[in-house]
């Protein structure tokens, strides 16, 4: 109910950081999510996901000159090898349209 009664009061800034979120990180976000889902084995876009923490420490350091810690390059670590695991494995290898399951063929 607070946060309701400040909505008036937002300046046009406000609304725009708002429209930023909504379209950008969310819509576009999304659409480049389901269009990587359905061009690329979901095991290989999944693994993805875990480039989040990555890209926010990279954006800290360029955009709002943050110090990094030797904790976020030690996760940086694990994250990429886990990473390299993960995209390397068998499962990750390109799906030719005959090795599909019969229910995504009919999709396609």
């Amino acid at each position: 109910p607070g946060m309701l009664r400040a909505l008036p009061r937002l300046e046009f800034l406000h609304w725009l950081v708002i429209a930023y979120l909504v379209v950008l990180c969310t819509v576009v976000g999304y659409l480049l999510w389901f269009f990587a889902i359905r061009e690329t084995p979901v095991s290989i876009v999944a693994s993805t996901v875990f480039m989040q923490p990555l890209a926010g420490v990279l954006f800290a350091l360029l955009l709002v000159d943050e110090t990094p810690r030797w904790s976020q390059l030690g996760g940086a670590i694990f994250i990429a090898a886990g990473l390299v695991v993960a995209l390397s494995g068998p499962s990750a290898r390109s799906v030719e349209p005959g090795d599909r399951p019969a229910r995504e063929q009919d999709r396609s």
